[in-house]
């Protein structure tokens, strides 16, 4: 008999043999003596009766546990020693234990040597009287009950139902085996399934299969030494030798230490299992949580394993999981030892980390309220926000509803595009719109795109001062996976065939966690033909009369008015009154206005609170309209009504707009209207509260009336000169040089250089001097040359102040040392070379207009750095403005064609046609005594005609903008 020695039970076998190892992690398989229990299922041979009760007697005891152990005997055998002994827990001998639960019983040498009434140890007698107290009592294997005798006997299930165990999901289990880090062999309780399982999200080292060949000789040896065997030729002994292949498995680097670190934990331990899903070859993946603590979590902290994405099931449980790998990633730690970062990863979780917060949650749940194209929605959701308290330690936290531009990930689908027929676009957008406008959808981004934005001409000649020292910031486009349940909006739209899947090569977790199942549907797609896979299919084109003058919509009316009411879908929102509508009986989209009401126009305080309600209202949303009229615009007017409500008294109820008495007094719901805005004027409601209703309209005209008052005396004179663009700060605000002041710019421009030579001898002016409104000389940063400037505003905590080049009309800031007071009074006197001008008869886009971009651009490209013929409409509007005609009339001439004729010569650019031929001006015509002038108005005209036609620029949706670029209400 040995000494006693310390272990721990590291698997129980069965109801009497424990698996133990040492701290250097030896293992011994120990048997316990005299002692024998019902034997587990073996090779297809059923449990004993109470088999697996007795062995689970003994794991819930012991697993885990430190025991002492005392080996009495050893048996020699052909697979190897076994070793007999007793095992002591908590001073309790687990043999006696066993015996006592009824679990057990003593072998039958044992019972022999007990009847002969030998001489009896302690140990024996406590054997003794354990088994005769539990056969008494009648407990365990000494029941006499027979049907729990075969209850006792499990039914192993080799093969389990794959779609019981997904729809369950859940189970409690038992680990039995651990192949390596991640993938363990369970028992799934209490059906006692067998299933080899994955952990999902992570990946531990394993075990490489290698296949050694050796050749041996099959010749006998006692014919050695034979004459015929002396007498082969070497060619047929090589043939009677025989391959033989060893099969070994290899570790990868730190599987070893991996499959202990798991054995250690779940080995023979009860686990709360769930199961994700099932990989090709029938293998599960799901997670394991033992303790209430997951397994794979351990794993990605000891540095044990990687983060894989194809097992993990949702997006948030993928980002945990990265947390603590990228923390085990920056200790080298194990596997990681030689890890380099990825510049690109580093840089793409830099930028989410700060895109990322409580203002801007990852995943959220939110309502589509906008459905912008076939794979763009707009969710709204609340966030929170914090408010700052008169404290400045404390804050408060409030809910602030928002909306969020989201884009499908992973996907392409047509788009809708004006005047051109996208096959399937229409189909994907109305499909979408179905099934998620309205509805309640949880959102995860997965990624987030970044798109360069066009560049600014326009602050390319020149530097602003808000833009200064800032960097260009690229376009955030958030790219999610929707759900609407347990809709994947995605994966609907492949489904039928709608959309391409596509992926993000650059960076691995730059995709959709759905992404390999997006491409399985998108095959399946493809393989039926559904969609855009179907070569038979021809689109359907609709009508757009979005475009339509008066005269054809009064003709189009008629099949309008067949019907009182008529189905229709708000195609887009144009102002709290307009809309564009889709009408599916007809084929057609067309601008619709309500009738009878008006309501606030843009520049009112009240307008996008307004604009939110009717968007909020009918947006995307299925209608029905009832036709009465045609403005002069070809705007067709008439009601809406919404889930049984009319649009215009819900307007009127809330103070969102007024009634016009001269129409509503002939309208069959004039009484109603008429009592939705007295109750709105009742209660100091929208336009009719004390803050709106009180704002003095006759002050804001004012600049408007003599603006009008202006243009209504008569052009009588044209002055022709010709002019540089320097500065186009804005369309409506461009900064000329006229070649008339030619002789005072030189003479600036003397003085600047003579000035310049002799700075080295002069001071910078006192800083005391510097103040708002002072003219001076200064450098500009960008090509170090001086100009005379004048200050906008001075910061002297800075030393720096803003300041206009005068000369160019460009601003900029500088600091204090690069200032210089004049020291000629002369050059001080002449007035700023660079005046403001605008473009003759023409409105166009104000910045916040979606079509300002193109506007400048095209203006850009037609005056860069040209000296352009001018001519002078007006020296001076009500505005200080400068109104001109920009001729664009240099010739490109190559040395090969010096000697052509004048015949042939370009002909010149009128720059204020090409704006409106363009699409990208309204025309503002004034009076004129001079026919030329009013032959050039009648053509700008006609030019704006065929831009409408052609559907251009401002004309996308037809004529919805007023000549001020306001959206027509009425």
């Amino acid at each position: 008999m040995s000494k006693p020695r310390i272990g721990i039970v590291k698997k129980v076998l069965s109801g009497n043999v424990l698996l133990l190892r040492n701290r250097n992690n030896e293992e011994k398989e120990i048997t316990l003596s005299k002692v024998i229990t019902p034997r587990l299922s073996y090779r297809g041979n059923p449990d004993e009766p109470f088999a697996w009760d007795s062995r689970e007697f003994l794991r819930k005891m012991v697993i885990g546990e430190k025991v002492k152990f005392i080996v009495e005997n050893t048996i020699v055998g052909y697979r190897g020693n076994r070793e007999f002994g007793q095992v002591i827990y908590q001073d309790k001998n687990l043999a006696v234990e066993i015996l006592k639960a009824g679990w057990g019983s003593l072998k039958r040498n044992e019972k022999k040597k007990f009847d002969e009434e030998e001489e009896l140890t302690e140990f024996e007698k406590q054997l003794v009287e354990a088994e005769e107290e539990a056969k008494e009592s009648k407990i365990g294997i000494w029941t006499q009950n027979k049907k729990k005798q075969q209850e006792s006997i499990r039914k192993i299930e080799t093969s389990a139902p794959k779609e019981t165990l997904l729809k369950t999901k859940k189970f409690k289990g038992i680990v039995e085996y651990v192949k390596d880090g991640s993938t363990v062999r369970l028992i799934l309780l209490p059906n006692f399934y067998q299933i080899v399982m994955y952990l999902a999200g992570v990946q531990s080292p394993g075990f490489k299969r290698e296949v050694i060949q050796q050749e041996a000789n099959d010749s006998d040896d006692s014919d050695e030494g034979s004459d015929d065997d002396s007498d082969e030729d070497e060619e047929e002994k090589e043939k009677k030798k025989k391959t033989k292949e060893i099969v070994r498995w290899v570790p990868q680097p730190y599987a070893e230490d991996a499959k202990m670190f798991t054995e250690n934990k779940l080995l023979g331990r009860e686990v709360q299992v769930t199961l994700d899903g099932q990989d090709k070859y029938g293998i599960y993946y799901g997670t394991l949580l033992w303790k209430n603590k997951n397994i794979a979590e351990f794993l990605l902290k000891e540095g044990l394993a990687k983060v894989i994405k194809w097992t993990i099931s949702t997006p948030s449980y993928y980002h945990n999981l990265r947390k603590f790998e990228k923390i085990c990633q920056k200790k080298r730690k194990n596997i990681w030892k030689n890890w380099k970062p990825s510049p690109e990863l580093e840089e793409l979780e830099e930028k989410q980390a700060k895109w990322w917060g409580p203002h801007r949650p990852r995943e959220f749940e939110g309502t589509i309220v906008e459905i912008v194209n076939s794979e763009t929605v707009i969710v709204r959701t609340k966030i929170i926000q914090k408010q700052q308290t008169k404290k400045k330690t404390k804050s408060k936290e409030k809910f602030v509803e928002v909306d969020r531009r989201i884009s499908l990930s992973n996907i392409r689908v047509p788009r809708v595009k004006r005047n051109e027929v996208v096959p399937f676009a229409f189909e994907a957008k109305e499909l979408l719109r179905k099934h998620a406008i309205g509805k309640r959808v949880k959102v995860y981004v997965d990624y987030v795109m970044e798109i360069k934005p066009k560049k600014n001409l326009q602050q390319e000649t020149t530097e602003k001062k808000e833009t200064k020292g800032k960097k260009e910031e690229n376009l955030m486009i958030e790219c999610a996976t929707i759900t609407v349940g347990d809709l994947n909006l995605t994966s609907m739209l492949l489904q039928n065939g709608y959309g391409d899947v596509f992926t993000k090569k650059e960076i691995t977790t730059d995709n959709s966690q759905y992404l390999s199942t997006y491409m399985r549907i998108s095959t399946k797609a493809k393989k039926q033909r559904k969609g855009q896979y179907n070569k038979k299919y021809k689109p359907s084109r609709i009508n757009d009369m979005t475009r339509q003058n008066r005269k054809k919509s009064t003709n189009f009316l008629k099949f309008m008015q067949k019907s009182q009411k008529m189905s229709a879908v708000v195609d887009y929102v144009l102002s709290g009154t307009r809309a564009i509508l889709y009408i599916p009986k007809e084929f057609c989209l067309l601008t619709f206005s309500l009738s009878c009401i008006k309501s606030v126009r843009r520049e009112h305080g009240l307008s996008d609170e307004v604009m939110r309600f009717t968007k909020d209202q009918i947006m995307n949303r299925d209608v029905l309209v009832s036709f009465e009229s045609v403005d002069k615009r070809g705007t067709f007017l008439g009601t809406i009504f919404v889930n049984g409500k009319n649009l215009s008294v819900e307007l009127l109820k809330r103070g969102y707009a007024e009634v016009l008495d001269f129409l509503a007094r002939k309208s069959e719901f004039s009484d109603v209207f008429f009592k939705a805005q007295e109750y709105a004027q009742a209660n100091a409601l929208g336009i009719w509260s004390e803050k709106y209703y009180q704002e003095p309209e006759e002050d804001e005209n004012e600049d408007e009336e003599s603006y009008m008052d202006t243009l209504d005396k008569p052009i009588t004179e044209i002055i022709d000169t010709r002019m540089s663009i320097t500065v186009i700060k804005s369309l409506s605000h461009i900064f000329v040089q006229d070649q008339r002041r030619k002789g005072e710019l030189e003479k600036v421009n003397n003085y600047l250089e003579q000035f310049n030579r002799g700075l080295k001898q002069k001071e910078p002016i006192d800083t005391a001097k510097i103040k708002k409104n002072l003219y001076c000389v200064a450098k500009f940063p960008h090509d170090k040359n001086l100009y005379r400037v004048k200050t906008l505003f001075v910061d002297k905590k800075k030393n720096q102040c803003g300041v206009k080049y005068i000369d160019y009309g460009n601003e900029d800031i500088i600091k204090f040392s690069e200032i210089w007071e004049y020291d000629q009074k002369e050059i001080q006197k002449i007035t700023p070379l660079a005046s403001v001008a605008s473009l003759a008869f023409l409105n166009l886009p104000p910045e916040d207009n979606e079509f300002y971009q193109d506007a400048s651009q095209l203006l850009y490209t037609l005056t860069y750095e040209k000296d352009l013929a001018a001519r002078i409409v007006r020296e001076k509007d009500s505005q200080g403005k400068m109104n001109i005609i920009l001729i664009d009339d240099t010739k490109d001439v190559d040395e090969d064609d010096e000697d052509e004729d004048d015949e042939e010569e370009e002909e010149a650019i009128d720059i204020n046609e090409e704006m409106v031929k363009n699409g990208l001006a309204k025309i503002n015509a004034p009076k004129s005594e001079l026919t030329q002038i009013n032959e050039y108005i009648n053509n700008l005209y006609e030019l704006e005609k065929e831009a409408l036609d052609n559907n251009l620029g401002i004309y996308q949706y037809g004529n919805v903008y007023r000549e001020d670029f306001s959206k027509d209400e009425d």
